[in-house]
């Protein structure tokens, strides 16, 4: 109820001062996602701090993003975008571009299966 009252607060002073909140949600009148009791992603997971992605009670989105293997964009810059393409990439959840041979050869457990590096780790 509080962050309701704040965003009308704020929609309050924003038209006062003649700023368009129009496009903003500033005037919405229903709570944020990660308030409203629903489960607008549909993890299982409730709002607010029961739903890890979101990160405060007002915040507009509950949707986990993209990981860096399905979001568009050479994260690592090695030419490749995205599973399957970029073969660093073991799936499309995988959120590490990084370089094969550095996860597998700097002593830790980098896909966190309880082994480490090339020789004792085949994936």
């Amino acid at each position: 109820m509080r962050a309701t009252n704040q965003r009308l607060l704020l929609a309050l002073l924003l038209t006062v001062l003649g700023c368009d909140t129009s496009e903003t949600g500033v005037l919405a009148l229903e709570p944020a996602a990660c308030e409203d009791n629903l489960d607008n992603d549909g993890d299982g997971l409730i709002d607010f701090p029961e739903d890890p992605d979101c990160t405060h009670a007002e915040d507009w989105d509950e949707s986990t993003p993209p990981s860096q293997c399905s979001d568009g964009i050479d994260n690592d810059e090695d030419g490749l975008i995205d599973f399957p393409e970029d073969p660093e990439c073991v799936h499309e959840d995988d959120n590490d571009e990084l370089v094969l041979e550095a996860a597998c050869s700097d002593g830790i457990d980098n896909d966190e299966d309880g082994l480490t590096d090339f020789h004792d780790d085949p994936e």
